[in-house]
């Protein structure tokens, strides 16, 4: 999915490019840690976070996971991944957590990771596409956790269909998405919706529109920058109108 300049300067300095938290993140990783712990005290913990955006939850992961953490998040958008680093460096974690630019179906690790993290990232390159590319990269006793746009009533609103038919043709209910999880090759252990106020309101969305208020003065200038605050708005009001008939689920998986 190419997008935009304008895109990247309203989602600038945003702490998350989609709806999530360190809670969720810590929350979905509840299942997985123990499992990691428990290898060899000297082996490394590998993580490949796709689509990191700025990565928020790449940070929680290295420092959750601990000293033997080694987290590389991949992302097609190089500032973001300076973003992240810088965030490393400040929070000390910088030992443990590298980026690298490029496609989340180009990356090749060095060994295949122990855990593939993607918060509301791989709609944008397809389930399809995305989670037989995980099932390969993964070790054989390895993990995978994503987060996933889906349904929660079995009669969505014709104006919110139509937008996800353009913009994750993939989307489903949940039963959907995790029988397409099992599909591709996972064993789904557990799965759960975000939380609408604390994962879309305060995680994404209030962070958001304060970043299009603070652009608003200079779109009167840049025709393609007021058209993104535009849609951005809209995209604010559509989720404030329909929030109790989609949502995202987080999906825990090991490879069968």
């Amino acid at each position: 999915m190419q997008l935009p300049p304008a895109f990247f300067e309203v989602h600038r300095d945003l702490a998350r490019e989609g709806p999530g938290s360190p809670e969720s993140t810590r929350r979905a990783l509840q299942a997985i840690a123990p499992a990691l712990e428990a290898g060899a005290d000297d082996a490394a913990i590998s993580v490949v976070d796709m689509g990191c955006g700025p990565g928020q939850q790449t940070l929680v992961l290295a420092e959750a996971l601990g000293e033997r953490a080694q987290v590389v998040g991949v992302d097609v958008h190089a500032p973001f991944l300076a973003q992240l680093e810088a965030s490393a460096r400040a929070a000390r974690l910088a030992d443990r957590v590298r980026g690298e630019c490029c496609s989340m179906l180009d990356y090749v690790p060095d060994a295949p990771p122990s855990l593939v993290w993607s918060e509301g990232a791989v709609y944008t390159v397809g389930l399809e596409h995305a989670l037989p590319r995980f099932a390969e990269l993964l070790a054989p006793d390895g993990w995978l956790a994503f987060s996933e746009p889906c349904y929660t009533t079995a009669t969505p609103p014709r104006e919110l269909v139509d937008l996800f038919s353009a913009e994750a043709p993939d989307t489903s209910d949940v039963a959907g998405t995790l029988a397409r999880a099992e599909r591709a090759g996972f064993s789904v252990r557990s799965h759960f919706l975000l939380d609408a106020e604390r994962d879309w309101r305060d995680g994404y969305y209030r962070p958001l529109a304060a970043r299009v208020k603070l652009l608003a003065p200079r779109a009167k200038r840049d025709e393609a920058l007021a058209a993104m605050l535009d849609d951005t708005r809209a995209e604010i009001a559509l989720y404030e109108r329909f929030h109790d008939s989609f949502n995202y689920v987080f999906v825990v998986a090991r490879p069968r």
